[in-house]
């Protein structure tokens, strides 16, 4: 490329692709999860009536499926942990947006935000999440982040269960969800809420983290009759 235009095409910036990768999946993985799908779980009860139904399974099941893909699914993208699934599933989901409730009318509120969110899973869906990412890091490291993540969703609904018969005598599911924020703050329910959540990310990352290991033995025969077993990570004979 001629000097000229090379400095007309900022030739000059590094070419960071895995960096780029990356700052695309945490954007948009990150921001779906923390300005849709959360939101959507914690005012379950008062989004129900009005969220559309596009598919007929139901206003119920179709927010939660719409909540869990967003929340679960964002946060696995951003943390690059079986990324071209969580692309998969929220490509599916934004393009339902898209082109079913909003009818792929450009001018209908919103209907620009699912597209672009649309076209940048569908990116992410073909690149896959780059070398910076729980995918990259070898498959033990991708299933223990995918429990950790499933812990972390998990284990606060998870701990009304375990909290004292009277508590939940006068709570109800959605109250304590919707309250997450003095649940962990209240000494009555913390200590139960904390233990709960904490452990349930524990036993689900260590437990991911295992299976990964055993599905990603894999073994390297060196002389007849000898087979040596090598893990992600160890370095072949």
């Amino acid at each position: 490329m001629r000097p000229s235009l090379w400095m007309v095409n900022l030739g000059f910036i590094p070419h960071w692709m895995n960096v780029a990768l990356l700052f695309l999946r945490v954007t948009l993985g990150g921001s779906v999860a923390i300005l849709h799908g959360w939101p959507k779980f914690i005012h379950f009860q008062s989004t129900v009536e009005t969220f559309p139904d596009p598919l007929g399974m139901g206003r119920h099941f179709t927010l939660g499926l719409a909540a869990f893909t967003e929340l679960l699914g964002g946060a696995m993208l951003a943390a690059g942990v079986l990324t071209r699934l969580s692309a998969a599933a929220l490509t599916v989901l934004m393009g339902v947006i898209f082109f079913q409730v909003q009818g792929g009318d450009v001018s209908k509120p919103g209907s620009e935000l699912a597209l672009v969110y649309f076209f940048g899973f569908v990116t992410l869906l073909l690149t896959g999440g780059g070398r910076f990412s729980a995918d990259e890091a070898g498959g033990p490291y991708a299933l223990a982040g995918l429990g950790l993540l499933a812990g972390g969703i998990a284990g606060y609904p998870l701990s009304y269960y375990l909290q004292a018969a009277e508590y939940k005598a006068s709570n109800t599911m959605g109250g304590y969800l919707a309250s997450i924020s003095s649940v962990l703050r209240d000494p009555a329910t913390q200590t139960t809420a904390w233990a709960v959540w904490l452990i349930t990310m524990a036993v689900l990352a260590t437990a991911g983290f295992m299976i990964g290991r055993l599905l990603h033995r894999r073994v390297i025969h060196t002389t007849p009759g000898e087979e040596v077993v090598v893990t992600p990570g160890d370095s072949p004979p």
